[in-house]
């Protein structure tokens, strides 16, 4: 039985001023892939078995991938926003919505706006819920790290990668030239303020989530790894028990970058939950 030929399309739309890149592969049902800090490559091994099904739509988030810097901080609410807009655009009028990490925090926050739109939402390792430390809390301190981080971290190669470690069960799963295009993705103008400004989110907005997940009247599927050391399964706990009527998934051995560790698994998943009845 040969392989069928998934059709894509790269297309680049003024978005709110920003010239922001998507991706349109498959057809079907819409299914939007929202990535987090990790950016669009994150989804790139389950968005060929995706679009057999589904017509996937892939969007780098302002500063992310193709997309250009939005020039200044964007919230939470403001990255929402930006999807709502891509999507308007893009005609779209009944969605699946799945985000991962950071790109959970804001398909979340979609949902709970736009419930005659998102029909399915899928949340993979998602913050939103974790506490503010200190240094997020003090203006000072936070202007220093993010000096700090801007100017060693994120210009080193090597350093990312070797801090990217942490997001995998087994390393070896880490496609082998994900560092570099990652890495190199980061140098374009202002994607590193883009980079931090997102970072800033994820642990400076446990108030505003927690206050819209039981406003989710979506059908729901959570899904995480039982090794995630970034975002620990308590979270999938707690997104669990706000979110009414949600189901949870867990995968052994596997870490923060579910996408990349267990996509077999993962589009299973995503397939069976958007095409049930009921979700």
């Amino acid at each position: 039985m040969g392989t069928q030929e998934i059709n894509s399309e790269d297309r680049h739309l003024d978005v709110d001023g920003i010239r922001s890149h998507v991706r349109i592969s498959g057809a079907g049902p819409t299914l939007v892939l929202i990535h987090g800090l990790g950016g669009p490559l994150m989804w790139q091994k389950v968005t060929e078995p995706l679009s057999a099904h589904f017509q996937v739509i892939t969007i780098d988030l302002p500063g992310f991938g193709d997309s250009a810097s939005p020039g200044r901080h964007f919230s939470t609410s403001d990255h929402a926003d930006f999807v709502s807009h891509c999507l308007n655009r893009l005609n779209c009028e009944s969605i699946n919505l799945c985000g991962i990490s950071y790109g959970g925090q804001i398909a979340a926050m979609l949902a709970s706006r736009h419930p005659t739109i998102v029909k399915k939402l899928i949340l993979i390792a998602s913050t939103g819920l974790m506490e503010q430390p200190l240094m997020f809390r003090n203006d000072l301190l936070w202007a220093t790290l993010k000096a700090i981080i801007k100017n060693t971290v994120l210009r080193s190669e090597a350093l990312m990668c070797k801090m990217g470690t942490r997001s995998f069960y087994y390393i070896h799963n880490r496609p082998i030239d994900l560092c570099a295009r990652f890495f190199a993705q980061l140098q374009s103008n202002g994607q590193r303020d883009a980079w931090l400004d997102s970072f800033f989110n994820v642990f400076s907005e446990k108030e505003t989530i927690a206050g819209i997940l039981p406003l989710i009247n979506a059908p729901t599927l959570i899904v995480w790894g039982e090794n995630d050391d970034t975002v620990p399964l308590q979270f999938a706990e707690e997104f669990h028990r706000t979110i009414i009527g949600s189901s949870l998934v867990r995968y052994k051995e596997c870490g923060h970058s579910v996408p990349l560790e267990k996509p077999v698994e993962l589009a299973g998943d995503i397939i069976t939950f958007c095409k049930s009845a009921a979700g």
